[in-house]
């Protein structure tokens, strides 16, 4: 069997070639990166505007943010100054007026290597994201500023809600006289 992958390559049996890909698929799931990369994919069309008028939102290894188009951002991401371009495609909606998929990618110095397929449903306070399904996946070092992004805008938001609840605290207890 290994002389035939040595001759033709990779496998090209379908039942092998599915295996494979349920296998980069979990390893894309089990490793924590579709959690950071949705974490990032729910606020990064908003960057180009944080990175102007509230850097600190912005986690610091990305040094600018730009809107190509409607729902397509361009990353530039340090170290390496490498590009990250993430476009959102939204999907007809299904079941009900509420309910829609988004299709999520993510291209790294031009090449598709993260795509995701996310339902959400609209509600009175926004969007409400269900479990990715990953579509794509090319491993490569693009993974490590995934989480890092992810990471540090959960310290951001982690320290912006505290800091909230402390101010919310201080006008009332001045309201309460106390």
């Amino acid at each position: 069997m290994n002389w035939l992958r040595s001759i033709f390559g990779s496998p090209t049996d379908p039942k092998s070639i599915e295996r494979s890909i349920e296998r980069q698929r979990r390893k894309a799931e089990n490793s924590g990166l579709v959690a950071a990369f949705t974490v990032i994919a729910q606020v990064v069309f908003y960057f180009p505007s944080w990175i102007a008028d509230s850097r600190e939102a912005v986690p610091a290894n990305i040094t600018e943010a730009r809107e190509l188009e409607r729902r397509r951002v361009e990353l530039i991401v340090n170290p390496g100054g490498r590009s990250f371009v993430l476009v959102r495609t939204d999907g007809p909606s299904y079941v009900t007026r509420e309910d829609h998929e988004a299709t999520v990618q993510l291209f790294v110095q031009g090449e598709l290597c993260f795509e995701v397929q996310v339902p959400y449903s609209l509600g009175e306070y926004g969007e409400a994201w269900y479990q990715a399904r990953v579509s794509a996946f090319i491993e490569g070092g693009w993974q490590k500023d995934i989480y890092a992004m992810a990471h540090l805008y959960r310290e951001w938001s982690k320290s912006a809600t505290r800091k909230s609840r402390a101010d919310s605290l201080e006008r009332q207890k001045k309201r309460f006289g106390l």
